[in-house]
Formats: C-alpha cells, sequence, structure tokens
C-alpha cells in the first residue's frame, strides 16, 4: 500500500440514508460538530438510497445551505453496499469515513476516529454493545470469528464507525450491495494485513433498536462471502 503520510490529507464522510428524515438533520449536526476546527479538508455526502419520506429534500436543503457538503440518490432502494460504492466513486479525499444516517452516533464518537485518520490504514470506531438485541450481539461475534479464520488474527470489526484509506477500500470493496458489504471488504482488507488503531466509540441509548432485522437472503450472503474466503484461502497456500 502506498504511503501517503505527509501528503495533503482529507476526509469525505459519507452519510448513508433511506427514509430517514426524522434524523438526518441531527446527524448532520453532530457531522459538523465533529468536525469544528478539524485540521484537514473535508466533504460531506449524503447518500439518500431511494428513500419514499422526505430524505431526498432534507439532503437537497442541507447541501444548499452548507457549502461542504453535497447530495446523491438513487431512484430505487438498492441496498448498503450500492449506497457506500456509490460514495467511493463519488468521493474526492484521501480517507473515508462512513456514518449511518438515523443520527446513532454523537459527535465525540465520530471526533475520536476521525483525529485519527493519518496514524493507520484503518482506524477502526470500536463499540460496546449496550442497547443491541442478544442475538445480534452473536451474529456480530460470528463474523468476527469468521473473520479471524479466513484472514488473519489481527482482524477488525465491520460494524461501528471505521476510517479507511480511500485506495484501500476502492481496491477491496465487496461486489455484494447488502448488509454483508461491509463484512466481505473487511474480510478482503485484512487479507493485505493493513496497520489498524482501535477507537472506542459508543451508540447512542436505543439506536440499536432500529437494526433488528437482518433478512434471510443477507445470511445466505453471509454464507457465500464465507466459501469465498475459503477459496482465496486454498489458492493462496497452493
Amino acid at each position: 500500500m502506498r504511503d501517503i503520510l505527509g501528503a495533503k490529507l482529507s476526509l469525505t464522510i459519507g452519510v448513508l440514508s433511506f427514509n430517514e428524515e426524522m434524523s438526518l438533520s441531527d446527524t448532520h449536526s453532530e457531522i459538523q460538530d465533529a468536525l469544528l476546527n478539524f485540521p484537514h479538508p473535508y466533504e460531506i455526502i449524503l447518500l439518500d438510497d431511494g428513500s419514499t419520506d422526505g430524505t431526498g429534500r432534507i439532503s437537497h436543503e442541507l447541501t444548499a445551505i452548507h457549502a461542504e457538503t453535497r447530495s446523491l440518490s438513487h431512484r430505487s432502494n438498492r441496498g448498503i453496499g450500492a449506497a457506500v460504492k456509490t460514495i467511493i466513486e463519488e468521493s474526492t479525499c484521501t480517507h473515508i469515513l462512513f456514518v449511518p444516517g438515523d443520527n446513532s452516533y454523537g459527535a465525540e464518537s465520530l471526533r475520536a476516529v476521525a483525529t485519527k485518520m493519518a496514524e493507520a490504514d484503518v482506524v477502526v470506531g470500536k463499540r460496546g454493545v449496550e442497547g443491541v438485541k442478544r442475538w445480534r450481539r452473536m451474529l456480530s461475534l460470528g463474523v468476527r470469528l469468521s473473520t479471524r479464520i479466513w484472514t488473519y488474527p489481527n482482524s477488525f470489526d465491520s460494524g461501528g464507525l471505521n476510517v479507511y484509506r480511500i485506495e484501500l477500500i476502492r481496491s477491496s470493496a465487496s461486489v455484494e450491495n447488502g448488509y454483508i458489504f461491509f463484512v466481505d471488504t473487511c474480510m478482503q482488507i485484512a487479507r493485505r494485513r493493513p496497520t489498524l488503531i482501535f477507537v472506542p466509540i459508543k451508540q447512542k441509548d436505543g439506536s440499536g433498536e432500529r437494526s433488528n432485522s437482518v433478512k434471510l437472503g443477507e445470511l445466505v450472503a453471509l454464507l457465500r462471502v464465507q466459501r469465498r474466503m475459503v477459496a482465496l484461502n486454498l489458492l493462496k497456500k497452493k
């Protein structure tokens, strides 16, 4: 991986939104508070993934008011992976941070990961388990264990708030479009043995309650990802 230390650093904050009209403005405000006096240039990209409420309208209103903010949209809901890929393609910065549009993280957590971006290939926002349902914690544990099995022991969680070098995530982006996108992408990144920094973060109280459903198709996709990782490791051994 190319060493960009010493280059002019910059940060894209990609906000992933689907039907977030009640929380998008607050999410944007938290990001602005987090980046107050930030030492590097930054841009905020609001991605509306085919919302059926007023999310698109609010995105355009925020763009009209704030010069550092851009709004993008999909005509229909294409999934979190497709939304991330669109933001990656549009990013003009050296680093990228993805933030859910549901206002689940405060300025303190956002600032904690953003200010460490020059120190590693990936800054991993390590979140706690407060407010997250037990079955979802078990799923996350299974994902982490499988990542370590198929990549290498010092892997990292695909959830939370992570800051990536843009070239690294561009070259490792998954073909998946759903929830499994980040799992697969982080597995691909981990196989490259990047430098990591772990930063503790905290979700807002009750924010985990919104993520209650993982479709059966996503679990099938996870199995497909595992099979692909097995094949890659077998090829590597040969």
